[in-house]
């Protein structure tokens, strides 16, 4: 089980090589050794080219394995430790390599037709990465047969044994489109927008398969649209 503090050697000399690098950039900006500064924003640069292929392969990766349903795919995805977190729209955060790894296999084997037709994936993507951490935001594409939803992604990578894992999803839906009215009709979805509500709980004394459900009622809802209320774009 991979820890989240500690760094294996190489990731600690990782760490240390940017570390010195950004010192260095900094000093050489601040006494106007431009030509320095070129050379070592240039290494910067180098160094995040090169893991960026990989960490954009790992996002990949995640989206895949959610199109497919591949509990398998997914499980190699999420570093295996007890402090990794999913937080699916309207729910509350998931956390610990074990219990996302569970959410994921009981969302998989889900019966309802319209969740298992559901496809996603990442448009609009940004990366960034320093040393053994990266981040990339995006929009997710979620779509199923005739209809189509866009929502709003964070995820967190960190590089452990020499490989990209994810270590943190926080997957939102994209602005509400309102027509007015007051906050509380607003969270309640009567404004014409849609909102993804999830009244679960993930604590202790909660019902995993239950919060499930919801989870998947609420990804089916944001996909399966409503005709009158426009609610929904239709895929092209």
């Amino acid at each position: 089980m991979a820890g989240m503090d500690g760094l294996t050697p190489e990731e600690g000399m990782i760490e240390r090589m940017v570390e010195k690098l950004e010192t260095s950039l900094e000093s050489a900006i601040q006494q106007e050794y431009f030509k320095d500064a070129s050379t070592i924003r240039d290494e910067l640069s180098r160094m995040h080219m090169d893991e960026t292929s990989a960490v954009l392969r790992t996002n990949s990766d995640f989206y895949s394995a959610f199109s497919t349903k591949d509990i398998e795919l997914m499980g190699k995805v999420w570093l295996n430790s007890p402090q990794v977190q999913c937080i699916h729209p309207g729910a509350k955060p998931l956390v610990g390599y074990d219990k996302i790894v569970s959410m994921w296999t009981n969302m998989f084997q889900a019966k309802d037709k319209v969740f298992r037709s559901t496809d996603i994936k990442p448009d609009g993507i940004k990366v960034h990465v320093r040393g053994t951490s990266a981040y990339v935001m995006c929009s997710e594409q979620v779509s199923a047969p005739g209809a189509s939803r866009k929502m709003l992604a964070t995820n967190i990578f960190r590089k452990y044994g020499g490989r990209w894992f994810l270590v943190h999803h926080h997957a939102s839906q994209a602005a509400v489109r309102a027509t007015g009215g007051s906050i509380e009709e607003l969270l309640q979805g009567n404004t014409g927008g849609q909102v993804i509500r999830i009244d679960g709980n993930l604590g202790e004394d909660g019902d995993p398969q239950s919060m499930i459900d919801e989870i998947v009622k609420a990804i089916q809802g944001a996909i399966e649209g409503d005709e009158e209320g426009g609610k929904l774009s239709e895929v092209e």
